[in-house]
């Protein structure tokens, strides 16, 4: 059975002091996927931000850290207001404020400066509404962004070559996706252990599938090199996306199933040892053949196929950006 060795959220922005993170993709020989997600934050009525803030260049190698995952799901811990994020590069913090999807993630990177990538930032920020939401977080950190740092960005829409992510068989799922129980508990904040507690919390159930719902969540693989994710209460969006960068694909990847609703699943593949396209290395190194690959895996464990096609993908156009101004 498959086993969540620690709470990691798929995607390079997936960071959080309240979970413990793991380099899963680093473990198995794949880029970790940046972050993702099914839509960006709804325009609010009106403009929201921090009531205090601050922002500080680390040049230290102090651990990378944040108080509650950045990550694309819905997975949050209640901080009273509180942000508070340590030595991460800019561009997590935009993919964080725009919920930057891995089909999106290629095309916003190859136009920030390299400093973007590279310098990195503390952040500690706080707001009155002691209740805010992961969004509304979100939508205070557009706004701290475009004041230190003068980011502006505007989204358009293109047509391009992608994968269709469909059911490989209608009316037919395979053996590790299911739609998720309506009367079924799911809670998206991580448990923490308690003083008197015998042993940690678990992190599965005896399904397999992990206790915490509302992201994607590297897992234990049964066989070492091997790649393992899993969630509960997704959107099949949510999930076809994680497939973009865990799966080394090259392409984007859209949710072409046509199933609505929230789903649980397991999948386990071999990693493609390739590198990404554009990587600038060697493409030709053989791949991993410990298990299926991620299209046949998908197949069996799934019941669901990549079919290339064009579609239409959001782009997040970055129209400017500086270093940030003094606090």
């Amino acid at each position: 059975m498959t086993r969540i060795r620690s709470i990691h959220l798929i995607g390079g922005s997936g960071i959080g002091a309240a979970v413990v993170l793991c380099a899963l993709m680093a473990s198995a020989g794949v880029a970790q996927a940046p972050a993702v997600a099914t839509t960006a934050p709804a325009a609010a009525a009106a403009k929201m931000e921090f009531d205090v803030a601050s922002v500080r260049q680390n040049k230290s190698d102090d651990p990378q850290n944040s108080n509650f995952p950045l990550g694309p799901g819905d997975v949050y811990v209640p901080n009273g207001g509180n942000f508070t994020a340590t030595n991460l590069p800019l561009i997590i913090y935009i993919q964080f404020a725009y919920k930057v999807t891995a089909n999106q993630a290629q095309a916003i990177r190859k136009q920030l400066p390299e400093w973007v990538l590279t310098e990195k930032y503390d952040i500690t920020a706080k707001t009155d509404k002691h209740d805010a939401t992961k969004d509304e977080m979100r939508l205070m950190m557009r706004s701290l962004l475009s004041e230190r740092f003068k980011l502006v960005v505007h989204s358009e829409t293109q047509q391009v070559p992608v994968y269709g992510l469909v059911v490989a068989k209608p009316g037919e799922l395979g053996p590790k996706l299911a739609a998720h129980p309506a009367s079924e508990a799911c809670v998206n904040t991580p448990q923490e252990p308690t003083e008197d507690a015998k042993a940690p919390p678990s992190f599965t159930l005896a399904s397999g599938f992990p206790t915490i719902c509302g992201g994607i969540l590297g897992m234990q693989p049964s066989t070492p090199g091997l790649v393992a994710m899993g969630a509960r209460n997704v959107t099949m969006a949510l999930i076809a996306t994680t497939l973009t960068g865990v799966g080394n694909l090259g392409k984007p990847v859209l949710d072409q199933t046509g199933l609505t609703g929230k789903y649980d699943f397991l999948l386990e593949f071999a990693p493609d040892r390739r590198p990404a396209p554009g990587a600038g290395t060697d493409a030709s190194a053989p791949l991993d053949t410990a298990g299926p690959g991620i299209e046949e895996a998908l197949k069996q464990q799934l019941g669901l196929k990549l079919e290339s096609t064009k579609g239409p993908v959001d782009v997040w156009i970055v129209d400017h950006v500086e270093h940030a101004t003094e606090n």
